[in-house]
């Protein structure tokens, strides 16, 4: 009939995400973004919780976390994207 089996809801604490992964045995999702305090992390979403609010477990500065893995022992693994802008200078003849 294409009714949906329920309502997707916003997730409340991100302003901004970069990715999402789902967790090895299926109960978690892993978040990275910016969050409503502008603080860049990862966070993790228990699929099997009622409330289901994202928990900050990493809280990575002003790096944008991406290529989140965890393995099935709990270990995880992840990058971190910053965004710097300088100036370099040269020294050349003026010929």
């Amino acid at each position: 009939d294409g009714s949906l089996p329920g309502k997707a809801e916003p997730v409340s604490k991100f302003s901004l995400f970069g990715s999402v992964t789902c967790g090895p045995d299926g109960r978690y999702l892993y978040l990275t973004g910016l969050d409503n305090n502008d603080q860049f992390g990862i966070a993790r979403l228990d699929l099997s919780a009622p409330a289901r609010e994202p928990e900050f477990i990493v809280r990575t500065g002003v790096s944008l976390a991406r290529g989140v893995t965890v393995s099935r022992d709990g270990r995880m693994a992840y990058t971190q994207a910053t965004m710097n802008s300088n100036l370099h200078t040269l020294a050349m003849d003026a010929k």
